[in-house]
């Protein structure tokens, strides 16, 4: 029980990682999405799905294709929306998954919430009811939010009903095994990797939070970070804008200009007003006035709701990655 313990908590730790890094974003840019919003953000999110129902935009294209297409249909009728700046779920599961996938994975979704409902169907009677009303509330915040990517009671009481469905339901044949060797090893091997890998996550992570809480700025913290994989958005936006930063105070265009060609290529899939800020800025410290006139329009394009013109270069560099 001991070590069953332990591979539930590694696996509760390697989720956590996988849902707080792939959703990282400067917390000055976090998206605020109220009731009113998601009266704007759903119409939008399901015509961008009509725009492409068979193939979708792509996997972890969302948020370029809601900002693009938004951007081009209030550039069309002023009186529609702009969208809403660093969305990068529609606050709705099916939503989202459509918008990427297309019908495909939409219709995989339905099936297999069709296929927990006749599993319900056939638990004890007495205890349909009850199952359902557990699932209900989950099943509902995943059309208002996106749970699972944010918390893990949510992620680990859904597996577990799941679990109790199943095993409410199903028939189990026992059946021996010759060939064994193969499963101890993966057994061994793989708390081993689980372990190795979180244990440099939360390290990591220690660093990261301390270089970037720290005050003057300590690149030394930074370069203590020995698993940048586990913190990629994160790690990326830090490194670069020491860079940006840098290079604008120590009078380096080199620096600035590995700057811009990190952010051009990074915000083809994460277009952040602050990646397009920062962008501008660059271009001005270069002197290049042209390039920054023509990256401000392409932010006021996407974002028409910001403004682009009044910056300040050091609260724009520093709490944009806060």
């Amino acid at each position: 029980m001991g070590l069953w313990g332990v591979y539930i908590a590694l696996s509760l730790s390697l989720a956590w990682n996988i849902a707080s890094t792939e959703h990282w974003s400067p917390k000055s840019n976090a998206a605020e999405v109220t009731s009113d919003a998601r009266g704007v953000i759903y119409p939008q999110a399901y015509e961008i799905f009509t725009t492409k129902p068979l193939t979708g935009y792509g996997y972890g294209k969302f948020e370029a294709a809601y900002i693009k297409q938004t951007a081009l249909w209030h550039n069309e009728d002023p009186t529609q929306h702009a969208g809403v700046p660093s969305l990068d779920h529609p606050h709705n599961e099916l939503l989202f998954w459509a918008d990427e996938g297309g019908i495909v994975p939409l219709i995989g979704l339905l099936l297999a919430a069709f296929a927990v409902m006749v599993k319900i169907r056939k638990a004890p009677n007495g205890t349909q009811l009850a199952l359902i009303g557990l699932f209900f509330p989950i099943v509902l915040h995943t059309q208002l939010e996106y749970p699972f990517y944010h918390s893990l009671v949510h992620w680990l009481s859904f597996i577990i009903l799941i679990f109790w469905v199943d095993n409410l339901t199903a028939k189990y044949h026992k059946r021996s095994l010759r060939y064994v060797l193969g499963l101890k090893v993966f057994a061994l091997i793989t708390p081993i990797f689980i372990s190795s890998f979180m244990v440099t996550t939360l390290y990591s992570g220690w660093q990261l939070t301390k270089f970037e809480t720290t005050r003057p700025i300590n690149i030394d913290y930074l370069l203590k970070v020995n698993n940048p994989w586990s913190w990629k958005n994160r790690f990326d936006w830090d490194l670069q804008l020491t860079q940006l930063q840098l290079g604008i105070g120590s009078d380096k265009p080199a620096l600035i200009e590995d700057y811009i060609q990190w952010a051009t290529e990074k915000a083809k899939t994460w277009p952040r007003p602050a990646l397009y800020q920062n962008l501008i800025l660059a271009y001005d410290a270069l002197g290049n006035k042209e390039q920054a006139s023509q990256i401000r329009d392409e932010a006021l394009f996407l974002f028409p709701d910001l403004d682009f013109e009044q910056q300040n270069s050091q609260a724009n560099t520093t709490s944009a990655a806060k």
